[in-house]
């Protein structure tokens, strides 16, 4: 591994935004003493100087997440309750969320383990109760304004049981009422009605109406009083039928209430006491229709309400009650209720006192639950999509507003190759598992992209209702790239997927059918927009794998011959040089007994043929290949001897023939090498993978021109770190793929290699230092950093400004400042400055003393504030000085030193501040705060000089 040891000294800075003091005269004009050595210069970064790879936030689709429930207190406080799949427990887990207006956010729940929340009520912000089960018992959790806690809560079923809280309703801190149901296997198969109460100290089971049905259950409750209650469910009276199932409390009994609907009310709620609604749904020839019932203060009655769907499935789930002529009710509608979710649309319908209408408008998923704190101010919340993600909806008064809202239920994530256009165009694919329960998960195809400043996911089709996942992926042209991986089907286990990217949307393009049993392609090489080559292998059902080869001419994939040497044949990479030259790399073996050896294939414009190979001994595997000519080929794979640890294997193609170069491995453990990328004869890059006992690390190498070394990487994972591929655009600009875990689930990762270890992409001084760097304007240390949190001087930022702006070094003959010596390094680039008119010094005498010319001081080595960076770029930048009358900034006020400078600044665009409160307090306006007086780091200075430098 190759260790370089920092040299401490001064560095040269190019800065964005910032400026050095003009002649207007200092903001702090305290003592520096001249005595302070001279700024020196940093010694430039190394040529050869690899710097390590640091982690990027690559994104990660999450899985199961849903919100059953929400409870509006107030304007701003607000709960959402729900439950989220979790890969690391295998189980479902109570999801809570809360809304303070303006965001929501989770907050963990007491327990960990498998429990669902199905409602929620409060009776203040610091008295919130939500009810449930975990694991086939009643659950009950309180809020005491601080920490959720589960509070003990009776069931009624023995034996083989199942209880369950569906509805809950809060009227007091002792008056709190619950209800659902519950199964006993050993002496009554069907559900009964469960009804809980909450007198302050315990809860107790309260006796209520048993109908003696099959099935009785209790699905919502709301209370307009302690002595007025009501709780609706369904019941079924015979066979394969049901009917709503409406209770009213009275103080001091259950009774149950006649109703003349048919099907089942899941949600109630009451504006008054002879005005109550619940909603459901009913069977209308085998499919659901949605049910509106109505309580007028002596019967039920149904209500007509459309319905969105003529032909398929709708449903109500939840109902708000506002006033006599305000109501909402929310459900869904869609194709089918019980495929992945992914065809369901919103339902939002609202009573305005004379009927109920439908609110167009509304996205794709489902409604679950609604509370309102006011007509202009109503909450609906569900889930949506695919990977099912949890849904939250705000009705202002005019329009529903989808708000965003977390997701803590995470899905397993891979990213498995990597190729791109350039730094600033770069893909990444792979694929993230969809959870519908513990035993339905379908893998999805993972595609993001790089724009130069952050990762984002671009939707991907999946043509499979079963696994659908990409491997690897060639870029061709910002609006030319393919990816490649596989499908499942019903009539075989595998097919081959190809996706194209057109510049607009990711489509499947189709592919030859081959093997019966099983084929995949897991390589892709393009030459141009009509030669991309495609490598894996297929197989018949019982039979051994016989390699694959597809190639696309522009128009269509098809099918080349290839030849199998052996009676297992596979290829994992192609590498494609020009239309006559390409390679694939594979394995083959001779019988089933026999170990495998590489296996290497050449295009030569007619037909691929077997490349001899040197002889290896034990049992090796070639998995990547790649190209810098037609005589610098490369391949990588891993291999070893009998039981002896498996090793990285790199050979080269010197123009004649295949020769085995030294590589370095890690020792006692397997290490397997995965992706590579060559740039030139003397910058190789090689990505892979070691195992351990229970975990994996990654392996990151670089060829030199004359050997292999590591190159050290992040481990953002507790148990593996691995990398699937890798991709290099020039020495300093790489960037490796794959995936991290501390367990489950398993993340995407993604890392990148750059001129300094602490300038990692995504950073706000990312994009700014290097191109400070490519003008010559900065430099780093020789151990492969840039410190971007170090401050800078003011030669120093002479140096960046007046190199960044291009302009002609100005050498008089006789020197401006009585501290800026001919000899000193940065002498140039301050008297530019002072020819350019953006500097200027602080008077001899105060308190240095003054030469017999009274020459003023410039003061090298004084750190440049952040005031004095917006006056020297304006300056440079020459652009008219605002003045405005209310000041942006909460610490500079208008008349200050820097004020038209920083307003400036701030208007084109160039420079912002700090929010208040953080630390400093917030006044009526709440304005942000610019902290004029503080040092300007080395980081604020390139992106602020770099803003203003390269803005219109």
């Amino acid at each position: 591994m190759r260790i370089f040891f920092p040299l401490i000294v001064w560095l040269s800075l190019v800065v964005v935004g910032g400026s050095l003091l003009s002649s207007s005269g200092p903001a702090h004009a305290h003592g520096v003493d001249p005595s302070l050595p001279q700024a020196q210069e940093a010694e430039p970064t190394p040529f050869g100087c690899v710097s390590n790879a640091r982690l990027t936030s690559s994104i990660n689709r999450t899985g199961f997440n849903e919100l059953t429930a929400v409870e509006a207190i107030s304007t701003n406080d607000l709960w959402a309750v729900g439950l989220y799949y979790s890969p690391t427990t295998a189980v479902y887990q109570t999801m809570l969320l809360h809304g303070d207006g303006t965001q929501w956010s989770h907050i963990p729940g007491p327990d960990p383990t498998r429990n669902r929340v199905k409602a929620i009520s409060a009776v203040s912000s610091t008295d919130v109760w939500a009810v449930g089960e975990v694991l086939g018992r009643t659950l009950t959790m309180h809020w005491n304004g601080t920490q959720w806690m589960v509070i003990p809560s009776p069931n009624a079923g023995t034996g083989f049981n199942q209880n369950v809280l569906n509805g809950v309703a809060a009227i007091s801190s002792n008056n709190v009422w619950a209800v659902g149901s519950y199964r006993d296997g050993n002496n009554q198969p069907y559900e009964r009605a469960l009804i809980l109460h909450w007198n302050g100290t315990q809860w107790s089971i309260v006796p209520g109406p048993d109908p003696g049905e099959e099935n009785t259950s209790l699905l919502a409750i709301d209370a307009i009083s302690a002595t007025d209650i009501w709780a609706v469910g369904t019941h079924a009276p015979y066979y394969y039928s049901s009917a709503p199932f409406t209770l009213h409390w009275n103080g001091i009994e259950w009774k149950e209430v006649p109703n003349p609907g048919n099907g089942a009310l899941v949600s109630v709620s009451a504006a008054a006491s002879n005005d109550v609604w619940a909603v459901g749904t009913y069977s209308y020839y085998y499919t659901e229709r949605i049910l509106i019932m109505h309580w007028n203060g002596a019967v039920w009655s149904v209500v007509p309400a459309p319905n969105p769907n003529k032909t398929g499935p709708s449903r109500l789930t939840g109902v708000t009650a506002i006033s006599a002529g305000d109501a909402w009710a929310v459900g869904s509608f869609g194709a089918n209720y019980y495929g992945d979710g992914s065809n369901l649309e919103e339902l939002a319908l609202h009573w305005n006192g004379t009927a109920w209408a439908i609110v167009p408008n509304l996205g794709q998923g489902k409604l679950n639950g609604i509370d309102a704190v006011s007509s202009a101010r109503v909450w609906a919340v569900g889930s949506t999509g695919i990977p099912i993600s949890t849904l939250v909806e705000q009705w202002d008064g005019a329009r529903w507003n989808q708000r965003s809202s977390p997701n803590p239920g995470p899905a397993t994530n891979f990213l498995t190759g990597v190729d791109g256009v350039s730094s600033d165009d770069l893909w990444a694919v792979g694929n993230y598992d969809t959870i519908f329960g513990p035993d339905f998960v379908r893998r999805k195809t993972l595609i993001e992209h790089w724009d130069g400043t952050a990762w984002s996911i671009i939707p991907s089709p999946n043509s499979s209702t079963y696994d659908n996942t990409l491997v690897d992926v060639a870029a061709i042209s910002t609006n030319d790239v393919w990816a490649v991986g596989t499908l499942g089907s019903s009539f075989k286990h595998y097919e081959t997927l190809f996706q194209h990217w057109d510049g607009t949307e990711w489509s499947i393009v189709p592919s030859p059918l081959v093997g019966s049993y099983y084929e995949e392609v897991p390589s892709l090489a393009a030459v141009s927009a009509n030669d991309v080559w495609a490598v894996g292998y297929s197989q018949e059902d019982f039979a051994w794998r016989r390699t694959l080869i597809e190639h696309w001419n522009g128009a269509e994939w098809t099918v080349i011959p290839s030849p199998n040497p052996g009676i297992d044949n596979a290829l994992y990479d192609v590498t494609a040089i020009s239309a006559n030259d390409a390679w694939a790399v594979g394995f083959v073996a001779d019988d089933e007994y026999s170990r495998a050896r590489p296996l290497i294939l050449r295009w030569n414009g007619n037909q691929w043929n077997v490349d001899s190979l040197p002889p290896l001994a034990g049992n090796f595997r070639l998995s990547a290949v790649a190209a810098v000519s037609a005589n610098d080929v490369w391949a990588v794979g891993s291999g070893g001897m009998g039981f002896q640890e498996v090793k990285t294997l790199t050979m080269h193609w010197n123009g004649s023939a295949w020769s085995v170069v030294t590589s370095p491995y890690v020792s006692g453990v397997d290490s397997y090498l995965n992706g590579i990328s060559a740039v030139s004869t003397n910058n190789v890059w090689v990505a892979g993978t070691y195992y351990t006992g229970g975990g994996a690390g990654p392996l990151l190498m670089h060829w030199d021109g004359a050997g292999w070394s590591f190159v050290s990487s992040d481990t953002p994972g507790g148990l593996t770190n691995r990398f699937s591929d890798i991709v290099a655009f020039s020495e300093t600009d790489v960037w490796a793929v794959g995936d991290y875990s501390s367990g489950v689930p398993n993340r995407t990762m993604a890392q990148h290699i750059g001129r300094f270890s602490d300038v990692i992409p995504g950073e706000y001084f990312y994009r700014p230092v290097n191109w400070l760097v490519s003008r010559g304007a900065v430099s780093g240390y020789s151990d492969c950093t840039f410190r971007p949190q170090n401050n800078t001087t003011r030669a120093q930022l002479t140096k960046i400004v007046t190199l960044a702006k291009g302009w002609a070094p100005v050498n008089p003959v006789r020197t401006t400042f009585t501290d800026v010596s001919r000899s000193n390094i940065f002498f140039r680039f301050v008297e530019t400055a002072v020819a350019h008119g953006i500097i200027g010094g602080y008077p001899c005498g105060n308190p240095e003393p003054c030469d017999e010319t009274s020459r003023p001081y410039f003061r090298p080595n004084a750190a440049v504030t952040r005031g004095q960076l917006a006056q020297i770029i304006v300056q440079a930048q020459d652009w008219p000085l605002l003045d405005p009358a209310n000041p942006t900034f909460a610490d500079v006020a208008r008349g200050t030193t820097f004020y038209r400078h920083i307003e400036t600044a701030r208007s084109h665009g160039v420079l912002g501040g700090y929010a208040c409160g953080s630390p400093e307090p917030c006044n009526s306006q709440n304005q942000p705060y610019f902290r004029p007086g503080s040092s300007a780091t080395r980081g604020q200075i390139a992106k602020i000089v770099y803003n203003a430098v390269t803005s219109p």
